[in-house]
């Protein structure tokens, strides 16, 4: 007999013992690679190698020297003659040693620094200025060539046109030249940047350089599926960023860095709670899958990832996915954290961001004044008549004597200025044999309401290093530990929630404290749970609520590089195991409280109200995930021929225990629960397997035509044997155009020097579907019952008929798409279109009946299908102007969606088939009524022909809605309801504008981010004045009222919404019947990113030991351009009680040693 172990962390100690070796294990990693810092500078100081060469090139003993060591040689083939051969045999010589010896009798000097060496002569400018002419006499121009970024570039070519003259920068990207006079031009390049030219006399702007990349030459090399292809060679959709652009946001999780960033990435920021992210999916198509260091994970992982960990995030969007195969048919996002080099120095990375928070826009509220106005109005529109007096209407008007003025509840609970930061502090560098990048990070962020905060500590470590040669093993290791902390509320409702819904809920005649004293919560009548006093107040005992992971992955990769072998040139093995352990502790504990009442003739406080409801919820679940894979590639070039392929066998293991309690402890003061209390007991279990085998080849000719071909074989445990597994194949085909001879040779060559066309096709299979649907049995539940023989029983009930026929959910994209190039790739962009088709999403046939007394549902089946098709854009310049560098982009994308099938719809009448068939018929909107305007006079009413309350018209008032008869009956009804509106989900229609550029140190970024073609419709607290007896906000005093709400007779004066009372049980439906009046079709634009930085020059940062220093101010969600006046643009709450994201104004500093 099994025992149940109540308490979680003991059921789970294996894996918490798992966890915390493995933590173990990883500090002590840390701790080695860290003494590895200081042992590389050592070995780079004090380099010893042995050689034993007999004339042979100075050139080959630099290359072997490089080989052998983690130094690097930087020189001008015109001044130093690496040509020449020398012999040379030395045992255990350092590094200055060897070069003395081959450079002796020379005027070759060197200059060494960290692991960079420059080669240079002191008499070369000398002899080339004294061939042009004896007589002449030179100028000496020195400054300092950077890239885009302000970094230093070394080993840039330096020359004078049309002579022999030439030099290079050294290590800090300085230079110095002698030149014949101040009419002399000098040429600045170096490989992958735009050459550029500058007249010896423009001193200034020699006196520092700026080159830019040469986007056409530059062999960028993308992440794809399983392996990496150059840029130029990509056949899919794909989109993908930098380091350096999500390193612009200052947005606690990934998903919200990535907003307005990529074209056919659609996201909405629907809170700005502590620690919230944004809806992300790709073209609309539903939730995407994650891809992290090539291991699956889900959106929680890559939403905490930190940004600056990342280095570079890739989207695929078209059948450049299907690779992927099982729930790849959404799109995948695939990220690259970062890594070190090869044969570098360390660099060390501190940063340090600290920000103030705000709300973008939450709706106002009513005063006092205000809301007794609107009550009285609204008892006089209801009944004739009211309970409050001239005299009270008149003091709270007035709002200036004791007990009749007004409070602000908003002011009361929101903070103002709710810090958030960022800290990262991450190592870098490599030896000859090692690369490493090491990481750690804190970020924290307080909440708006003065009663939750959120914090996550990240660690990264990416090692790797070379045994013997070829042969490679790596580890990466990635952990977290995020808490979200808050006060637990009354009610059985996200606690965050409750302080919102107290903003509207509390009446502005009513305090948080009786007669003001903070020590005693007032007794505000039925809506006492929402007097926030008892959460924050001096005298709270506020409960708690813990919602707390733990996570740790752990990838192991060995490889062996075959090249050594002539006939497996391009050939590398590579075997992966992946380990992810986690766990989530939840703990929720809920206090009463009381609440009082202030009589002030005996100056004495009564507890008259509060809560008895003591509650207590803990919940622990785990997550252990294995991983193995082995992989074959084959990358080689010959002659014109590239091929990138590879074979992949892999297979993943997923553990899922969980255990749940909840309770009604006795105390306040009780942190544990007893058996004696459970209210609720739960326990499960799931263990989940996949397998898949796959393979690709990308096939170039002549860099011109290209050819990518690939296919998976997936298994999945969701289904029953005979459907486990399935086939998906895709190819995908481009032509680049722009390489073809007669194009270049064209008149428009040069203006369009780069295009190509691209198509693709795949079929994937998704198994998004409840999983073990083939078993029949019984369902076992929590529930207890009492029998005729007085015992407890479980209840059992049994399980849907099996659906034995259930398989794979079948998805088939098509995509065609173009890549340009303007202007020697100064403007560059692209454009896609694509048709998504899914057919065998899941249902059950409806036609067919089974008896009442049969207890359980149809089976599943592989009926109906859907359709998306869209469209996505994007469009860069790079330009420059003397020191001013600049890029300015943009993207857009647009994806909606279409029932396609559905099996055998039923409908009872014609009526109902037209509104409710959804067969090939857009998604979104609903059906509602058109609005015609308001009545703007009793008068208008009285002589109104078309029956727009059912009642003759009746109970309509001034300022009631006009309802269009779009059946032209006389009267409104279901029959003149049509389909309005778009999808309340993630908008349609995406689009950004990103504007960065750079000027002497200075640089600015820019994101405006902006969506379309989505609704949001008003409901409750933003439709009805004072619902639930609350406060009403601000924006209902902009009404149709009588000039004296006391006197029915009075002259009615216009306002934006209808009178009060319209709404109310008994008087009129007109009101709240679901019409575009109140919905808004949104379209907005804000100011997302907002970034102006500083970079210290570094001729003084060195002074302080510091290579690189740069200070920046940001904001995010600063400004915002829309057409809803109520609530952000982008909450997805109908009723506006939310936490709406926020504004944030953040300083902070980068620094480089």
């Amino acid at each position: 007999m099994k025992k149940l172990r109540l308490i979680p962390v003991f059921t789970q100690q294996k894996h918490f013992l798992q966890f915390i070796l493995f933590m173990k294990l990883f500090i002590t990693f840390l701790l080695l690679n860290t003494f590895s810092l200081y042992a590389i500078d050592t070995y780079s100081q004090s380099t010893r190698v042995s050689m034993h060469f007999n004339k042979v090139k100075i050139s080959e003993i630099l290359n072997d020297i490089e080989t052998k060591t983690d130094y690097l040689f930087f020189y001008n083939h015109k001044d130093i003659k690496s040509d020449t051969k020398v012999s040379i045999n030395v045992e255990n010589k350092p590094i200055s040693a060897i070069l003395d010896e081959i450079f002796q009798n020379t005027d070759v000097k060197y200059s060494m620094l960290n692991n960079h060496i420059v080669l240079f002569t002191d008499n070369a400018t000398d002899k080339n200025m004294k061939s042009q002419s004896s007589e002449q006499t030179s100028i000496r121009v020195t400054g300092t060539v950077r890239d885009t970024n302000g970094e230093p570039l070394v080993g840039a070519n330096i020359s004078v046109k049309n002579t022999t003259i030439g030099t290079i920068t050294d290590i800090d990207g300085n230079y110095s030249i002698d030149v014949p006079d101040e009419q002399s031009v000098l040429l600045f390049s170096m490989i992958g940047f735009i050459p550029q030219e500058i007249k010896a006399g423009d001193r200034k702007k020699l006196s520092s350089v700026t080159l830019q990349e040469d986007l056409q030459l530059l062999d960028e090399v993308v992440v794809v599926g399983y392996t990496t292809i150059k840029a130029k060679r990509v056949t899919g959709a794909i989109s993908d960023i930098r380091n350096k652009e999500l390193m612009q946001s200052t947005a606690t999780k990934t998903t919200s860095a990535l907003m307005g960033k990529m074209a056919g990435v659609a996201t909405r920021q629907a809170s700005g709670g502590p620690g919230a992210g944004a809806n992300i999916e790709i073209r609309n198509l539903g939730t995407p899958l994650f891809i992290i260091d090539g291991i699956q994970k889900d959106q929680g992982q890559f939403d905490n990832l930190d940004p600056t960990d990342i280095e570079s995030v890739t989207v695929l969007k078209d059948a450049s996915a299907s690779i992927y195969g099982i729930q790849a048919s959404n799109g995948v996002i695939v990220v690259t954290t970062k890594s070190g080099a090869y044969k570098t120095s360390n660099t060390l990375n501190i940063s340090y961001r600290h920000g103030w928070q705000n709300f973008t826009q939450f709706p106002e509220m009513m005063n006092a004044a205000q809301w007794v106005d609107m009550r009285v109005e609204q008892d006089m529109n209801l009944y004739g008549q009211t309970s409050w007096t001239r005299e009270e209407y008149d003091k709270w008007q007035a709002g200036t004597e004791p007990g009749y003025q007004s409070f602000d509840w908003k002011k009361f609970i929101v903070r103002k200025n709710a810090p958030q930061s960022h800290f990262n502090i991450n190592s870098s560098g490599g030896s000859d044999k090692t690369k490493y990048y090491l990481s750690f990070s804190i970020t924290n962020q307080d909440g708006m309401f003065d009663s939750s905060d959120f914090s996550r500590y990240n660690i990264q470590s990416n090692v790797e290093s070379e045994i013997v040669k070829g042969l490679k093993v790596g580890m990466n290791i990635n952990g977290r530990i995020e808490q979200f902390k808050s006060v637990a509320t009354t009610v059985d409702r996200d606690d965050q929630y409750i302080f919102s819904e107290a903003i509207f809920r509390n009446r502005p005649t009513e305090r948080p404290y009786a007669n003001d004293n903070p020590l005693y919560p007032a007794d505000n009548g039925s809506r006492g749970y929402v007097n926030t006093a008892v959460y924050t107040g001096v005298n709270a005992n506020p409960g708690h609520l813990t919602d707390k992971w733990r996570i740790i992955q752990g990838n192991m990769k060995l490889s062996y590089d075959f090249s050594s072998i002539k006939a497996l040139d391009g050939l590398t093995a590579t075997a992966l195991a992946s380990y992810y352990y986690a766990d989530n502790t939840y703990e929720r504990q809920q206090k009463d409280f009381k609440l009082y009442t202030y009589d002030k003739n005996t100056d004495t406080y009564t507890h008259t109200g509060g809560s008895y409801d003591k509650k207590k919820k803990n919940s622990f679940n785990s997550v252990e995930e294995l991983m193995f894979r082995i992989q074959l590639n084959y990358i080689r070039e010959f002659n014109k021929h590239a091929i990138n392929a590879f074979v992949v066998g892999e297979a993943t293991e997923r553990k899922n225990p969980t255990f749940s309690v909840d309770s009604k402890p006795t105390s306040n003061s009780l942190p544990l629960v007893r058996s004696s209390e459970f209210t609720n007991l739960g326990n499960g279990y799931s263990e989940t397997s996949r397998a898949g085998f796959l393979g690709m080849v990308n096939y170039v000719f002549d860099d011109k035509y290209i050819i990518e071909v690939s296919g998976r074989y997936d298994g999945s445990y969701k289904f029953a044997k005979g459907n486990r597994w399935g086939f998906f194949p895709s190819v995908l085909m481009a032509y680049r155009i722009g390489n073809e001879k007669f194009w270049k040779d064209a008149a428009w060559g040069k203006t369009i020097n780069d295009l190509k066309f691209r198509a693709s096709y795949g079929k994937m299979g998704d198994d998004n579907i409840e999983a073990f649907l083939f078993f029949d049995g019984y369902n076992a539940y929590n529930g207890s019952y009492v029998m005729e023989d007085n015992k407890v029983t479980i209840g059992f009930a049994p399980r849907k008929m099996p659906s034995t026929t259930l398989s794979w959910i079948k998805t088939s994209l098509f995509n065609v798409g173009v890549d340009f190039g303007l202007f020697n790739s100064k403007i560059t962009g692209s454009f896609d279109y694509f048709i998504r088709k899914r057919d065998g999403l899941p249902a059950s046939k409806n036609d067919i009946v089974l008896p009442s007394e049969v207890g359980f549902d149809m089976p599943m089946y592989n009926l109906n299908g859907d359709k998306n098709i869209g469209w996505d854009a994007s469009l860069k310049y790079n330009g420059s102007y003397k020191d001013l560098s600049y890029q300015i982009g943009g993207n857009v994308s647009f994806s909606r969606r279409k029932t396609t099938k559905v099996y055998n719809p039923i409908f009872s009448t014609s009526l109902n088939y037209y509104r409710d068939n959804t067969a090939n018929r857009w998604e979104g909107g609903f059906w509602g009524y058109e609005s015609a305007g308001q009545f703007t006079s009793q008068e208008q009413i009285d002589n109104w022909k078309i029956d727009n309350d059912g009642k003759g018209n009746r109970t309509m008032r001034p300022g009631d809605i006009i309802y269009k008869d779009l059946n032209n009956d006389g009267r409104i009804t279901d029959l003149d309801m049509r389909k309005i509106g778009y999808s309340g989900g993630l908008p349609l229609l995406n689009y950004g504008i990103s504007i960065n550029a750079n000027w002497k140190g200075f640089d600015i970024n820019m994101l405006w981010q902006g969506a379309g073609k989505y609704q949001y419709y008003r409901e409750w607290e933003v439709q009805k004045p004072a619902p639930g007896d609350g406060n009403s906000a601000a924006m209902f005093a902009d009404r149709w009222h009588r000039e004296d709400p006391f006197d029915l007779n009075s002259a009615w004066i216009p306002g934006k919404y209808p009178s009060t009372g319209s709404w109310a049980s008994g008087q009129n439906n007109n009101y709240d019947r679901a019409s575009d009046f109140w919905l808004t079709n949104i379209v907005y634009l804000r100011l997302k990113e907002l970034e102006l930085g500083y970079t210290i020059p570094q001729q003084i940062s060195l002074k302080a030991g510091i290579k690189r220093f740069r200070v920046y101010f940001s904001g995010t969600n600063l400004i915002t351009f829309d057409n809803i006046d109520i609530v952000d643009p982008e909450i997805d709450i109908a009723n506006g009680v939310t936490y709406p994201p926020t504004k944030l104004v953040s300083i902070g500093f980068n620094a480089t040693f």
